[in-house]
């Protein structure tokens, strides 16, 4: 028989080696042969079950995952994603991936079991008692040292998640944060440019020039972050969250939007600092949200300032990238390919040398509703049509242009 000694080193060997192959029948084992009673959650990939690794003494959480033929189109890579980026990341705020199995075509992942479940359950589930204050700014901390790590202090690359939001936070016994679903999650290089994508995401934490533009950034996820903090200070759901807050704080009367259940009992400072850090990372114009390392620094000090923010919520800056030198020597239908204005076909086509793209003009609207993509399918997902028009210069005219644009 092996002692709690022995026990505990070979979790340690195994977490050094970590992320291990299971063998299938031991994760069949684990949770009783996959028990209705085992399951602590269900999303649009599969189901995650309760299980406990005999030999190791451990309990673990095992999302066993729909066959990939069962999956939606972009499911596979996704999974892959999941298991590349999480296989990587070491910090006490990231879910470990501890292992891995494959049943014909059905994938298994085995991670460590966070026994508080997703912090959405406790801010909206009304069977459960409210988080206190202290409890709420821990698990803001959590989540700000989280992002600060896949974004500062991940080696040579970075780690944007792209989807940060209250169901993807986890809790373990003592509160402490686990962020988890790297599903959509990308790589980069420190110092690099925004990257252009599909727009992926849940609505309501989307980051307003990620939706319109397709181009996501570590601000992006700082976006994200911000609007959990405000559920995090109010106890809200993300809808128009944003707006409501930033107008009591416009008005002096931020403390109202704090959440009802605590009837008041609270530190009026803490809660202060809260919501204007909340404010100051869901900034609608993404050139005035702070660094992840900036919100570890007002956490984690009180005597760390924070901005006087507008009194009224700004309008976002879209990203709007000039052309590059190389497109001087370009028509106008290049001209407008480098600037995200491109018409299908323009009338505007010029053999002139001396193009340049005029950004003062460059508005949108919104013209219609249509769907944005998410992972797992959970909840509602929307977003918006947007035409954008501006000019194209060249020696002798000026061309109006106009794009309709579905992110």
């Amino acid at each position: 028989m092996r002692t709690g000694r022995r026990i505990k080193k070979d979790v340690d060997l195994l977490l050094e080696r970590w992320p291990q192959k299971f063998p299938y029948i031991k994760l069949v084992t684990a949770t009783n042969n996959f028990m209705e009673a085992q399951k602590v959650g269900e999303g649009g990939f599969g189901v995650v079950y309760k299980g406990f690794l005999i030999d190791l003494s451990m309990v673990v959480a095992i999302k066993a995952i729909k066959r990939f033929s069962d999956l939606p189109s972009d499911g596979k890579t996704q999974y892959e994603t999941e298991v590349k980026v999480t296989s990587r990341l070491r910090h006490r705020n990231v879910i470990r991936l501890i292992g891995y199995s494959h049943h014909k075509d059905r994938p298994l992942l085995v991670y460590e079991f966070a026994p508080r479940g997703t912090l959405s359950s406790h801010l909206f589930d009304s069977k459960k008692p409210p988080l206190s204050l202290a409890q709420r700014q821990k698990i803001a901390l959590g989540l700000a040292r989280a992002l600060r790590y896949l974004h500062e202090e991940c080696a040579a690359r970075y780690v944007v998640h792209r989807d940060v939001k209250s169901a993807n936070v986890l809790l373990d016994e003592n509160f402490e944060v686990k962020l988890t679903d790297f599903g959509l999650a990308m790589v980069g290089d420190h110092g690099g440019d925004l990257q252009e994508t599909d727009v992926w995401g849940t609505v309501g934490y989307v980051a307003p020039e990620y939706q319109s533009t397709g181009k996501f950034s570590k601000g992006s996820d700082v976006y994200s972050f911000g609007v959990v903090v405000l559920e995090i200070a109010c106890g809200r759901m993300t809808m128009d969250l944003v707006r409501w807050v930033w107008g009591l704080y416009g008005a002096g009367r931020i403390l109202e939007a704090a959440d009802a259940r605590l009837a008041g009992e609270f530190d009026r400072r803490v809660m202060e600092r809260l919501m204007v850090l909340g404010l100051w990372c869901a900034n609608p114009d993404h050139t005035e949200r702070p660094s992840m390392g900036q919100a570890v620094g007002v956490l984690e000090f009180l005597e760390v300032a924070l901005p006087k923010l507008a009194l009224e919520m700004p309008s976002p800056r879209y990203v709007v990238p000039r052309p590059s030198a190389t497109a001087a020597e370009a028509t106008s239908h290049q001209i407008l390919s480098l600037t995200g204005a491109l018409p299908g076909k323009s009338s505007s086509q010029s053999n002139s040398k001396t193009l340049s793209f005029d950004s003062k003009g460059y508005t949108q609207k919104v013209v219609s509703s249509t769907m944005i993509k998410s992972m797992g399918g959970e909840g509602a997902r929307s977003t918006k049509t947007y035409v954008y028009s501006g000019e194209i210069k060249t020696n002798t005219k000026t061309f109006n242009v106009t794009k309709s644009y579905v992110p």
